[in-house]
């Protein structure tokens, strides 16, 4: 205090008696400064403080949210169109369109753990109706009369095409024509063989049970989308 007193009384030297102002009140004056710095630093200190760490925290926060951005998975393809012998078909919205593992593959879609293949052979190629069903349903490791099978066959397009639907549950043996296989309990089949100008038209949907079951639906709209 004696110093601030001090400062005081050297400043009023050459202050007061040029301004015209009494010492004494210089002092006071003085005084009531070092009162209203100490109120004013305790309010003004804490919102620089404030200030400093929203100033250092703000480039975590953008990089918290660019890594929640980069997290994000990418939105599935939504309506994607494919062609095959002639023939327009349109995907349901959320199929994921990928690029075929293999060259007998016309389309090939990714629906969650389920996948959507097509294949085309040319025309007069592929086999018959029948034949295709009971190979398909040998793709499961029991035996057909415990799959649960269904098929039936109706014209589409004002008679355009024949379509044959196939419907199975069971072990799913996964794999190539003739390589290893892998046994996948709890899979379901839903497939569509489509007889029209050009030859048939093979469709395949396989995946968990629930997951076919819950896009059966969507499969048969684009089994049909090409002749509406």
């Amino acid at each position: 205090g004696r110093y601030f007193m001090g400062i005081g009384r050297w400043m009023c030297q050459f202050t007061p008696f040029r301004e015209g102002i009494h010492p004494k009140k210089c002092i006071r004056g003085w005084k009531q400064a070092r009162l209203n710095g100490a109120r004013l630093s305790r309010t003004v200190w804490p919102m620089k403080l404030t200030a400093f760490a929203a100033a250092l925290l703000a480039p975590i926060a953008l990089v918290s949210a660019g890594a929640e951005e980069e997290e994000k998975p990418k939105s599935p393809a939504a309506g994607e169109a494919f062609e095959v012998a002639g023939h327009k078909f349109v995907a349901p919205g959320g199929w994921e369109k990928q690029t075929p593992s293999s060259s007998m593959r016309k389309a090939q879609f990714k629906i969650g753990g389920s996948e959507m293949v097509v294949f085309y052979f040319g025309k007069g190629q592929g086999g018959g109706t029948e034949a295709n069903v009971s190979r398909w349903l040998g793709q499961f490791e029991e035996p057909r009369e415990q799959l649960g099978a269904k098929s039936e066959t109706a014209d589409v397009g004002g008679g355009k095409a024949k379509v044959t639907t196939v419907s199975a549950t069971g072990t799913f043996l996964s794999g190539p024509p003739f390589g290893k296989k892998v046994p996948k309990p709890g899979f379901a089949l839903r497939g569509a063989i489509i007889e029209c100008e050009n030859g048939p038209i093979f469709m395949k949907l396989t995946g968990p049970e629930a997951q076919v079951g819950e896009q059966s639906k969507a499969f048969d709209k684009l089994v049909r989308s090409a002749f509406e």
